[in-house]
């Protein structure tokens, strides 16, 4: 059973290296300039997998809250989950999605941030998505050090 922990207020923007593709929706924008815009009032679940048992969530913590506002994983989780939600639509491939997670867990200087990237690697190849689509635009594959 699926359950939302968490939502947007406003739109959230994101600075990515991901350009010259376009996507549009309700809920996530992806422009040619690299920005991918999540929309106000989206729900997501935070890092998975978890479940609620006994009123228990039980499965991958997100992390310390900081400056009393969000946990550590929030953006990370909030830019995978968009991107991985309309992965048959989104000219993003799983990789990319994979390590935009990676590069906002580096921004939040996430120390598990290398364990967590591992589990959506390993967690995604699972769950099927690697039906995403192909694109025709060069991709690079490597992942920066934080």
């Amino acid at each position: 059973m699926s359950f939302y922990k968490f939502r947007t207020l406003t739109p959230i923007v994101f600075e990515t290296g991901i350009l010259n593709r376009s996507f549009k929706n309700d809920w996530i924008e992806i422009l040619p300039s690299g920005k991918i815009i999540v929309s106000k009032d989206y729900a997501w679940d935070g890092c998975t997998p978890k479940f609620n048992f006994l009123d228990l969530t039980i499965g991958t913590p997100d992390g310390r809250v900081v400056d009393y506002t969000y946990q550590i994983t929030w953006y990370a989780s909030l830019i995978h989950d968009a991107v991985y939600q309309f992965k048959k639509d989104v000219p993003i491939t799983r990789l990319e999605a994979d390590n935009l997670f990676y590069e906002e867990l580096c921004k939040q200087k996430f120390k598990l941030r290398a364990v967590y990237y591992v589990g959506v690697r390993v967690f995604g190849w699972i769950m099927g998505s690697w039906k995403f689509k192909s694109t025709s635009v060069k991709i690079e594959n490597k992942v920066d050090i934080c």
